[in-house]
């Protein structure tokens, strides 16, 4: 046992040092690091230099709303059927954006101090700047002072909310699935095409030690992108050990993708066609959910038992304030249940390979 594992750790330590040395692997981990910023940043790029949003669901009628939808200072959404309605969309945000409740009489000169709400990803600084200057401008259009009331009120996503958290999702998601289409079988083309794959099988490592190695350094890169990942979307993460264990199940399924890609490749060529048909089959059900409410209820149903798209509502049920085993159980089933399959196909690969 101790002989395999030294094998096995050997041809791992040469496959991390050889993806850095490599340009095609270096490139395509920098461009997952690239993608996983961006879409942390996106959202935050967009909202400089423009009005803020205050959502404004209005109890009476107040005059008062119709003086915020023309105000410059920032931009008033009105119309919400309840507070609830106003909150629940308060949690599809992108950027900081700031919920407010005018009470029933505040025409009659009552509520001098208004709740007001913010998601719990918006660090204090920004929601003590917002605040500030939505009291200023509100004050200066109703004539009196008014104070808006934060503490306490704090807005949690829900497991289906969109805006930021559908974001993350989506860039943690291409990440870790990118490992599995670009890294992994790279790895394994190099051996091939530099024939070190042929020394390997006639040294005491066989196919098993090598496609194990393989995994391991996948599995390594995908730990590295995990920790950018958690890294970066801190603020957002409600649940971390829940959150890490759906991207560590998310990189055994894309190591296994990655090792089955790697068997069925024998050139650079072959491994960019297959790669981006893998590629559409693994990203567009993801594009498509996030027009869920467009799509018939069967596609949707369908769709939701793609690997791709399980990563995907799993990890967005893990940013939400109080996640049910009920909720992720399905997703995270799925996962394990696709990466089975995969390694139960790179096994009989590897079978056939050691004949």
């Amino acid at each position: 046992m101790s002989t395999h594992l030294r094998i096995i750790w050997a041809i791992t330590l040469k496959d991390i040092t050889d993806a850095i040395k490599n340009r095609t692997i270096l490139t395509a981990l920098l461009s997952m690091f690239f993608l996983i910023g961006m879409y942390r940043v996106l959202p935050l790029l967009e909202s400089i230099g423009e009005a803020p949003n205050i959502l404004v669901y209005d109890a009476g009628n107040s005059i008062l709303v119709a003086l915020m939808e023309n105000s410059r200072a920032f931009k008033a959404w009105t119309g919400y059927q309840s507070e609830a309605h106003m909150k629940e969309k308060l949690a599809n945000g992108q950027a900081p954006e700031l919920g407010l409740v005018i009470p029933a009489d505040f025409d009659a000169g009552n509520g001098t101090v208004l709740q007001g709400y913010v998601l719990y990803w918006v660090n204090e600084k920004d929601a003590v700047a917002l605040k500030q200057r939505v009291e200023a401008e509100i004050s200066r259009l109703a004539g009196r002072s008014i104070s808006i009331q934060l503490e306490g009120n704090t807005i949690y996503m829900q497991p289906d909310s969109s805006g930021f958290g559908l974001l993350a999702g989506l860039g943690m998601s291409f990440t870790i699935l990118m490992i599995g289409v670009s890294l992994v079988p790279n790895l394994m083309l190099d051996e091939k095409q530099g024939k070190t794959i042929d020394a390997l099988l006639v040294s005491p490592a066989g196919p098993v030690h090598v496609t194990l190695a393989k995994a391991l350094a996948g599995l390594f890169y995908a730990a590295v992108t995990i920790a950018v990942a958690l890294a970066l979307y801190n603020r957002l993460i409600t649940h971390g050990w829940l959150t890490l264990g759906v991207m560590l199940c998310g990189a055994l399924f894309a190591v296994a993708l990655g090792l089955l890609l790697g068997s069925l490749t024998e050139s650079r060529q072959q491994l960019t066609v297959l790669g981006w048909g893998v590629v559409i089959l693994l990203f567009l059900p993801m594009m498509l959910v996030m027009v869920r409410n467009l799509l018939p209820t069967w596609l949707y149903a369908i769709l939701r038992w793609t690997p791709s798209v399980a990563l995907l509502e799993a990890l967005r049920i893990s940013f939400s304030h109080q996640p049910t085993f009920a909720l992720y159980r399905l997703p995270l089933a799925l996962i394990l249940a696709w990466t089975a399959v995969l390694l139960v196909s790179v096994a009989w690969r590897v079978r056939q390979a050691d004949r």
